[in-house]
């Protein structure tokens, strides 16, 4: 995608031999989209924002329901959560849903401010137009930005109907929104950053040997082990510089760039070595 729908690619699929469930995800809320969708082969259908209780429904019944009763009792033992920790993962996953926001916001402006400046669109161009307008609509849901995605959603629409009239006027709206939601991110993110301890108090050895640890599981995509790494870190202890660079981490392994993700800790493990012996 956008070279591809969803439906088509779950035809592919299918056809290289997958057999479980597949259930469609998509912005467009519509009762005949759905209809689609289950005609075309789908177990089932989500619309976005996504409603927590129907997601659940779906992998109790395509995912537990599906599983022998020790199965079961061993992953409730595992994550039987305190209430504290519920509210913990809530905010962490509110917080990859901002860095993520931001990630594809910034690159979306970056593709539709150059279509702004042309004089005339052509085919592509609105092509090129609809899909970034689209992504922005379903992103916006999911950080509960509701009015601003109707905008994007008016927008899409737009697009579709190469109506340049409606894209001149109303897209540097969207994009002044978009770049503020993205300042006032970055002033949050930079302000809990320089709230860390001092370059003394931080056990740069041990870092680093975490950071070794982090590099070599990142060369072999052990994303897993990454993160059980990581909650061994006390971030209460790390120096703004520091968390500047768990934070950059973490935003690779969002992108999947596990590469670039395994290189930013080996650099920084052979600095923290190297400052430390100083």
């Amino acid at each position: 995608m956008p070279d591809l729908d969803g439906i088509e690619t779950a035809k592919i699929m299918w056809k290289l031999g997958y057999d479980k469930p597949i259930v469609a995800l998509t912005a467009n809320v519509s009762f005949g989209a759905s209809v689609l969708f289950i005609k075309n082969g789908f177990s089932g259908f989500l619309s976005k924002p996504i409603d927590p209780n129907k997601l659940n429904e779906y992998l109790i019944k395509f995912i537990k329901d599906k599983q022998p009763p020790e199965v079961i009792k061993a992953a409730e033992a595992k994550y039987n959560y305190s209430d504290e920790e519920v509210v913990s993962k809530a905010d962490e996953i509110q917080l990859r849903l901002m860095k993520s926001f931001v990630i594809d916001a910034e690159k979306s402006i970056g593709i539709i401010e150059p279509l702004l400046n042309m004089d005339k669109m052509d085919e592509e161009d609105f092509r090129s137009y609809t899909i970034q307008t689209h992504a922005m609509k379903s992103i916006l849901l999911n950080i509960k930005q509701n009015g601003l995605s109707d905008t994007a959603a008016v927008l899409e629409e737009a697009g579709r109907s190469k109506d340049a009239e409606v894209i001149k006027a109303q897209t540097p709206m969207l994009i002044a929104e978009l770049a503020k939601l993205i300042k006032d991110f970055a002033d949050a993110s930079n302000a809990s950053n320089k709230e860390g301890s001092n370059f003394a108090n931080e056990n740069r050895v041990l870092l680093s040997q975490k950071l070794q640890l982090i590099s070599a599981a990142c060369e072999t995509y052990d994303k897993k082990s990454i993160k059980a790494i990581i909650k061994t870190i006390d971030k209460t202890m790390l120096s703004a510089e520091t968390k500047s660079v768990f934070s950059k981490i973490d935003t690779h392994l969002l992108l999947s760039e596990f590469e670039e993700a395994a290189e930013l800790a080996k650099q920084t493990a052979a600095l923290f070595i190297t400052q430390a012996q100083v």
